[in-house]
């Protein structure tokens, strides 16, 4: 009888004391949204770099960014994975605004307007032709003497299998 009055007053104490808190809580205003936003964040986050899925990633950071987050954080870092998913999916004309607006507008963000502008100007050096990177390979080889062969050919005939790793 008594653990069970134990039982029952403990109950009570915590069911009356989350009341006070939960109107605690509701008075400010934010809170719960800027950790919704978060928790969102974060799992676009994940969805993009841990489960390499750029288009699902895309879509939940499209999605935070409608909803406008409390934090400025989370809506710069929100903005430049969806620029990072559209570069991963091959839509480069789509991120090159996204990374143009954080540079921009969250220059006070800290990290954020930098990595805005390295991951922006990444993408325009990657934008090269194979015919570009056949000639570049070619024009970076090395010739062995006048025996008509490359450097990496002269190995494997010398040493046959032990030349390739």
């Amino acid at each position: 009888m008594r653990r069970t009055t134990t039982a029952v007053l403990v109950a009570m104490a915590l069911g009356g004391a989350a009341a006070p808190a939960r109107a605690q809580d509701e008075g400010k205003t934010g809170v719960a949204t800027a950790d919704a936003a978060e928790e969102a964040f974060l799992k676009a986050y994940f969805r993009e770099k841990e489960l390499k899925d750029a288009a699902g990633a895309e879509k939940l950071y499209a999605a935070l960014a409608e909803t406008k987050p409390a934090s400025r954080e989370v809506l710069a870092r929100t903005l430049l994975g969806r620029a990072r998913c559209f570069r991963s999916l091959g839509r480069a004309d789509d991120a090159a605004p996204l990374f143009a607006r954080v540079k921009a507008e969250f220059a006070d963000v800290p990290g954020v307007a930098a990595e805005a502008d390295a991951l922006a100007n990444a993408g325009a050096a990657k934008r090269r032709t194979i015919d570009d990177m056949v000639d570049e390979a070619i024009r970076q080889e090395e010739w062995h003497g006048n025996s008509g062969l490359l450097r990496w050919q002269v190995g494997v005939v010398e040493l046959g299998d032990q030349a390739v790793p």
